[in-house]
């Protein structure tokens, strides 16, 4: 198997990136732009990278924080598997030592959970969510995802990134049938695989996961929410969406045709007219 770099060395290499000492661990965050905060949280088995294209747009009129959950990119990796609630707990850590007082917090896919736990713990920090391909109520494991919960497979992946054809078929689940991502943003997302002690985590954390976790949280959610998922959505199902929309105090729902899990990957222009109207929302809005 191909040797794995020591997350002490990944961060040293690292462009572009701050690491924030937070409460309960060190934190890794690209912040870019100015204006009214924005907080982007990836999902499970990615890293804050994958809203490069997303934060470039922003920046003329927001400032973004992309950050790294827990056990993923360059952020420290904890001693055990954290439930979504636990997740949430490290960003709002995160907002406390970054002095983030309100913020819009978008979240996709295991990082739209950790949103609405944003949402739950600290409702006073966050003016508006934007959920993207979410979880929020049970569903069954993708079967991609349930390959990585088998001893090995996560070790193997930076090899499997090195292979063009393999990563894209690899992959494939992800996106709408025909759609291509490009090479950086496979380049992106294969790249923070090689972090010594972060494919255990992952298994350890797919092994516990528990993406109905949210449910009881939806109810008492009171920040108007932006629901945005794809019809193609092969690994979170819509129904997902349209039952954490329902239950939601304040949400509205958006199904993107010919989308499929990543919408802001596969939409960027429509991922951020959402964000950019969350933005300039009144807060006594319904």
């Amino acid at each position: 198997m191909p040797p794995m770099r020591p997350l002490a060395d990944a961060r040293a290499r690292a462009e572009g990136a701050s690491l924030v000492a937070t409460r309960l661990g060190t934190v890794r965050a690209a912040v870019r732009g100015s204006g009214p905060h924005v907080v982007l949280i990836h999902g499970v088995t990615e890293s804050a990278d994958t809203w490069l294209d997303v934060a470039a747009r922003l920046a003329p009129h927001a400032t973004t924080h992309a950050i790294d959950l827990p056990g993923h990119g360059l952020t420290d990796i904890p001693a055990a598997p954290l439930g979504v609630g636990d997740a949430a707990r490290w960003v709002v850590a995160y907002l406390e030592a970054a002095a983030i007082e309100r913020a819009v917090v978008v979240g996709w896919s295991l990082g739209g959970g950790v949103a609405l736990g944003v949402a739950h713990q600290a409702p006073e920090r966050v003016r508006g969510l934007v959920l993207l391909g979410s979880i929020g109520v049970g569903f069954p494991m993708p079967f991609a995802l349930g390959l990585l919960r088998l001893p090995g497979v996560g070790e193997w992946m930076p090899r499997i990134g090195r292979r063009p054809l393999l990563r894209r078929v690899a992959m494939r689940d992800t996106y709408a049938r025909g759609f291509r991502p490009s090479e950086a943003a496979m380049d992106r997302y294969w790249g923070s695989w090689g972090v010594e002690g972060r494919a255990p985590y992952l298994r350890a954390l797919l092994r516990t996961l528990d993406a109905g976790e949210p449910a009881g949280w939806l109810a008492s959610i009171a920040a108007p929410t932006r629901v945005v998922h794809g019809d193609e959505d092969r690994l979170v199902p819509v129904r997902v969406a349209r039952e954490v929309a329902a239950r939601l105090p304040r949400a509205t729902l958006r199904v993107l045709e010919r989308t499929g899990h990543a919408p802001h990957l596969e939409r960027p222009d429509e991922v951020h007219d959402e964000i950019a109207q969350m933005l300039t929302r009144d807060d006594g809005a319904p």
